[in-house]
This record gives structure tokens, sequence and C-alpha cells, in this order.
């Protein structure tokens, strides 16, 4: 496991195998081992060894979720779906299961069912600003822009220092013409997280997805 965190994927590999020839039943050595294999692009063997770490502990959410992942990595997108599905009920509050999910309905076009997706997991994990996030973009996909709105806000309200969800409501105030609310964000961002203006102006900049950044950046500058 340490030598995967520090990238050392052939020593990970290596370790793990021993760990298995030690007790095959090590159902996360398995664990490990898939992992180590879907970084060096071992898929197939991957999955094998996701398998086997659930044939021995059937209802431990974690080696679905990598299991889904792997799946994914080859387009074996229905299995996938199934296997983040099985991490969710086996534990309600896995964020990473209901995102990944979400982001893979979203890329196969189905927008009903991602958005369901992120509802069930800020029910069930409601302080989520991840999920809120998302969910708030697939609410401007569908041109609910209130909804959008307070999605965002939540996203902000639960991770205070949320970049991203601040940039995007920047627009969303610039698009609107909302500019008295526009510029009590961006005070509310600056103060917040300590950044200078130049340091906002640069991540403002390096958004290439906004679409009103001429209006941000005057709105700005008059702070």
């Amino acid at each position: 496991a340490i030598y995967h965190r520090y990238g050392k994927f052939d020593e990970a590999i290596d370790f793990a195998k021993k760990a298995i020839n030690l007790d095959p039943y090590y159902a996360w050595a398995h664990n490990n081992l898939g992992i180590a294999y879907t970084e060096t692009g071992n898929t197939p063997e991957a999955i094998q060894e996701f398998k086997t770490a659930i044939s021995i502990s059937p209802l431990t959410p974690n080696f679905h979720f990598n299991l889904a992942i792997a799946y994914s990595k080859i387009n074996q997108v229905s299995e996938s779906i199934d296997e983040y599905n099985e991490t969710i009920k086996l534990d309600h509050s896995f964020e990473g299961a209901y995102h990944n999910l979400g982001k893979l309905y979203n890329s196969q076009n189905k927008i009903d069912q991602a958005m369901e997706t992120y509802k069930k997991g800020v029910e069930n994990i409601p302080n989520s600003p991840l999920l809120h996030y998302e969910l708030a973009l697939i609410y401007s996909k569908l041109g609910r822009v209130n909804d959008y709105e307070k999605e965002m806000k939540l996203a902000i309200k639960y991770n205070e220092h949320y970049s991203q969800a601040y940039l995007a409501l920047f627009d969303y105030y610039a698009a609107y013409n909302r500019l008295v609310e526009l510029k009590s964000l961006m005070a509310q961002y600056l103060d917040t997280t300590g950044k200078t203006k130049e340091w906002v102006k640069e991540e403002i900049n390096n958004a290439a997805w906004m679409v009103n950044k001429e209006k941000v950046l005057e709105v700005l500058d008059e702070l």
C-alpha cells in the first residue's frame, strides 16, 4: 500500500503477491494487487483480482467500487454501473460511488439517471460539496437555473474554499447581469480564502469553460 502511495507500482505488485502467497484468502491483498494492476494498465488482471476479493468478502463496498472503476476503463459500462450500485447498496454514504456513477450516466447522455444518482447522493450525504456541485451542473444542462444556483451555493456552504463552485456562480451572475450579487460573492471569496485579486484573476483566466470572463474581471477590478 505504501509503495502504491508513492507510485512504485511494480514494488506494490510484488508485495501484494507475496501477501497472497502467504494467505490466499487475504481479500485486501487481492484488492491492493488489483489497484496496482489498474494503475499499470493491466485491467483484465485487475478485474480478476477484484472479483477474487469480492468472492472472499462480498460485503466490502471498496472492492465493488474498485471493480466498477476497472470495468469503466475498458468501457464495460453496464457492468460498471452494476458495481457502483452495489457499492451504494452496501454503503449509502460512499461519496465516490455516487460521483463516479453520476459521471458515467452523464457521459452516456443519461441525464435523468445522473440527476437521480446525485439527488440520492445528497439525500444520504447532505454535506457533500462535491455532490451538490455535480448536481448543479446537471441542473444547468436541464435549464433549471434556480436549482443550479441553489446547489452551487450549497457546495460553497459545505466547502468555503471550493474554487470551482465560486467561479461557476461568478459566471452565472455575470450571465444574468446580477452584478451586486456577483460583487458580494467575490468579496466573500477573497475574504474566506485569503486569495489576492491577482490570484483570482489568474483562476478566472485559466477557466476555459467560463463564458462571461470579461464581465467577471471588470467586477473584480472594481473591488
